[in-house]
């Protein structure tokens, strides 16, 4: 049954499952987040594996997003494996990564490695210091957005930390890029 069939899919499939069903097909695109949190679910490849598959039967535009770090994803299996999965599919209209370093651009963009246009939208940077219970290191993100769009991203935005102001800050430094 469907409910069971979600959940062993996982969140991102549980999502275009549910927007199937509740005939939310007209967005423009519809983000699906493929980003392994909990090393008790199924490993990041057999996700992306399923979420295509979903993803071919549905007719919706979508992009898929990972959580990487490097060329790899956070459970170590190698991002441009996934990628190559998820670009087999017609309707998967990007590929790219969330919730990461702003560092990382350049290898997102290497492991997407053309297939399709690329999505980015990383962390601030800065690092949780449990022993301070503080954030440490400074929020690079906005800086960056002019090296990742020269890096090859195609759009970005911002994840964990990445506030409104430096959404604006972003939107700035692409305008004195162009």
């Amino acid at each position: 049954d469907k409910p069971t069939l979600a959940a062993a899919l996982g969140e991102a499939t549980a999502a275009l499952i549910a927007a199937k069903e509740a005939d939310e097909a007209e967005a423009a695109a519809l983000r699906a987040e493929a980003a392994a949190k909990d090393a008790n679910i199924q490993a990041l490849l057999a996700e992306v594996e399923a979420l295509a598959a979903e993803l071919d039967q549905l007719d919706v535009p979508a992009w898929i997003s990972l959580t990487t770090v490097g060329d790899r994803t956070r459970l170590g299996e190698p991002a441009d494996e996934a990628y190559a999965m998820a670009a087999d599919v017609p309707k998967v209209i990007a590929l790219g990564a969330n919730c990461c370093d702003p560092s990382e651009a350049s290898a997102v963009v290497a492991a997407v490695g053309g297939r399709r246009p690329v999505v980015f939208y990383p962390n601030s940077g800065e690092s949780w210091n449990a022993v301070a219970r503080a954030w440490t290191g400074s929020a690079a993100a906005a800086e960056s957005a002019g090296g990742w769009l020269r890096a090859g991203v195609r759009a970005l935005g911002g994840c964990c930390r990445v506030s409104p102001d430096q959404i604006a800050a972003m939107k700035r430094q692409l305008g004195e890029l162009s």
